[in-house]
């Protein structure tokens, strides 16, 4: 059994009404999948799949460099309630 009061928490002005999904993509080389995974998020890596599954429940996406998924069909792939955030790494 959980509960949880509910009037713990203070709603803020930076309070998001959607769950946030974060897409990072750039060049290899540049910390995409060593920051996700330092996050404690769950991350899905689309290097690890050779077709994307119908919907991806992550909360950091890593677009990897061996197949081309676009940010589009990502993020078309998100449930929904979800605000895409994307980061592009680069030099």
């Amino acid at each position: 059994f959980v509960s949880i009061n509910e009037g713990f928490f203070i709603s803020t002005r930076r309070t998001l009404s959607e769950r946030p999904v974060w897409i990072f993509e750039g060049s290899s080389g540049l910390g995409k999948s060593s920051l996700a995974a330092m996050s404690g998020k769950k991350v899905f890596e689309t290097d690890s799949v050779k077709k994307l599954p119908k919907q991806i429940w992550a909360d950091i996406v890593v677009i990897g460099n061996k197949r081309e998924f676009s940010i589009e069909t990502i993020k078309q792939r998100l449930p929904r309630g979800t605000r895409p955030i994307v980061v592009h790494f680069s030099e």
